[in-house]
Parts: structure tokens; C-alpha cells; sequence
């Protein structure tokens, strides 16, 4: 009796893993660490968007500026302190100890 109860919650937990599994299958082109989904926290009234994550204070690659309260989703995984996002661009999330792109649980 125990063997048939073993095996058969052995089975429902192969058919839960398929089940789960096929419901949360990313699509061919999903980046890791895209998706999450940042408010715009800021200090000086807008948060600047870079071309690539190098130096905040760099404004030769300033290609956008988010907007206190922007809400902004992430492209591809993190580099360091820095989210690639739909915003057009890179912005650091944390620097000078302010956290400038807050995450939207």
C-alpha cells in the first residue's frame, strides 16, 4: 500500500513539474533579468539615461532623462549598480548612496 501511495505522488509531482514548467517557458528571445519593473526616485528632478554604463557624471552619452515618478521596465540583466531599460537607455539604480531607480515589487 505504501509503494502505490509513493508512486503515485511521485507521478502527480512529475505531472505538476511538466505542468509548471510549460506555463512558465520564457520565449526564445527572453534576456535574464528583463522585466523588472523600476520607479524613478531623484534628488534633482529628473534621472539622466546613458548610451552605455560607465560614469554617471558623463554627458557626452546622455541620450534621455527619466522624470521623477517614471515608471520604467529592465531590458537585459544589471551591469554592477546600472539597469538597461525601456527608457532608451542605462541609469545607475544606486550611486551616492540614493537609490534612484526603486524596484516595483
Amino acid at each position: 500500500m505504501v509503494s502505490v501511495l509513493v508512486s503515485l505522488t511521485s507521478q502527480q509531482l512529475r505531472n505538476h513539474s511538466t505542468e509548471h514548467s510549460v506555463h512558465n517557458s520564457q520565449p526564445e528571445n527572453f534576456e535574464p533579468g528583463a522585466g523588472r519593473r523600476f520607479k524613478v526616485c531623484t534628488q534633482a528632478g529628473f534621472l539622466n539615461v546613458h548610451s552605455d554604463p560607465s560614469d554617471p557624471f558623463r554627458t557626452d552619452n546622455v541620450v534621455n532623462q527619466l522624470m521623477e515618478g517614471e515608471i520604467v521596465e529592465s531590458v537585459g540583466p544589471p551591469e554592477g549598480d546600472w539597469e538597461q531599460h525601456d527608457g532608451g537607455g542605462w541609469s545607475v539604480r544606486v550611486f551616492g548612496g540614493f537609490e534612484w531607480l526603486r524596484p516595483i515589487e
